[in-house]
């Protein structure tokens, strides 16, 4: 039977996680902004968009993660729960050194070769460019236990540690005016920093709190494994025309404008994102109850959660969206002080791309419960593709 007492709790964590974090970040772009300027600030964000196009690895399978983790919860089978965790951290390994290699040879030729580049920022880029693989490879190693926490509805411990995340990050940015040396290159080496301690972090706690992620008791289960990499594939190929749909862009405005354009688009689609962290909060709360009703049985459950979900969802993000919309020049004035041109049009664009998306959250989740991912991640996934074409 589900919890809607603890849904509600876990929501509440999740929106005081939304508003610290969406605060401080919004608040630390403006720090870089100011710090770095707007040349270095579209750089940084080129060259970091090249190595987020790797991010759909670790977000492909932590979705399947989620996924797995909580249907065995709510099969009440601990015993496959263990398994699944055990194919998973091997999954993850395999992904991990796979980004490396690739970005540190492959990408960092494209780098050199295709990224327009102001000359004198080159070798600071490419600092930038070690540091950012650095903190993927970190991210990726952290997602099994961030999915293990999600899927035992500890959205407190989410919440606490999310919010620790964002604190660090500012303070390292009111640190980085005192650092010797090119501030780009320390702030992408601040950020990487972060990445592993919070990785650490998560691994530490998870160990401690939950049996299946003991490290000494590992197995595998081929059966399994080909189960989840068939689930994984389609949802890597969803999770790629995603990143295609956004950092893709990015780096297509930079073949054809100058850095202060992307610069613009950098800032829009990061008021798009903290925009949609009020509806991916309420999702997150929602994930593990609706795979959970699925693998009982109780379907009525779960079409009333992915009912009032959507309806949720799209109501909070348009009482966000709205005033946003229509102050968004006052906004950015007194967010960034120096708006950069174009970024109130692309900013406003963005919302309205959010507000059509969000709708989609927990249908996204219910799609997944079944494990039968070709479908939906296939047609999804072509119509984000032709957008970037």
């Amino acid at each position: 039977m589900i919890d809607h007492k603890q849904i509600a709790k876990n929501t509440l964590f999740l929106y005081f996680r939304m508003l610290l974090t969406m605060g401080v970040s919004l608040y630390t772009v403006r720090v870089v902004l100011k710090v770095l300027g707007v040349e270095d600030f579209g750089v940084y964000h080129v060259v970091g968009g090249l190595v987020m196009l790797f991010s759909f690895l670790s977000a492909a399978m932590a979705s399947a993660s989620q996924r797995y983790f909580s249907y065995a919860l709510g099969q009440g089978d601990p015993v496959r729960l263990k398994s699944i965790f055990s194919v998973n951290m091997l999954i993850y390994a395999g992904i991990g050194v796979f980004a490396f290699l690739a970005l540190e040879t492959a990408g960092l030729w494209f780098v050199h070769n295709h990224l327009e580049l102001p000359p004198q920022r080159f070798q600071a880029a490419v600092w930038v460019y070690h540091f950012s693989t650095l903190a993927l490879v970190a991210n990726v190693i952290t997602s099994p236990f961030n999915a293990m926490i999600i899927a035992h509805e500890d959205m407190y411990l989410y919440a606490y540690i999310s919010v620790l995340d964002a604190v660090i990050k500012l303070l390292a940015v009111f640190a980085l005016p005192f650092f010797p040396g090119e501030k780009m290159v320390v702030y992408a080496a601040l950020m990487a920093t972060i990445s592993v301690f919070l990785t650490a972090l998560y691994v530490l706690i998870s160990q401690k709190r939950y049996a299946e992620c003991q490290f000494r008791s590992f197995s595998f289960d081929r059966v399994l494994a080909r189960e989840m990499v068939g689930f994984t594939a389609w949802t890597l190929f969803g999770s790629l025309t995603t990143v295609g749909r956004n950092q893709a862009i990015t780096i297509l405005l930079n073949q054809f404008f100058n850095p202060v354009i992307v610069a613009a688009r950098v800032i829009a689609v990061n008021i798009a994102s903290k925009a949609t962290l009020l509806s991916q909060n309420f999702n997150t709360g929602l994930y593990p109850p609706i795979i959970k009703s699925y693998a009982a049985g109780d379907l009525k459950e779960m079409y009333k959660l992915i009912f009032s979900g959507s309806k949720i969802t799209f109501y909070l993000m348009w009482l966000l969206a709205l005033p946003l919309f229509i102050e968004m020049e006052t906004l950015l004035s007194l967010w960034l002080g120096e708006v950069p041109a174009h970024a109130v049009f692309f900013a406003r664009l963005a919302l309205v791309e959010t507000l059509v998306m969000v709708i989609s959250h927990p249908l996204a989740t219910a799609a997944r419960a079944p494990g039968k991912m070709a479908v939906y991640e296939g047609t999804l996934g072509t119509m984000q593709l032709l957008i970037f074409f």
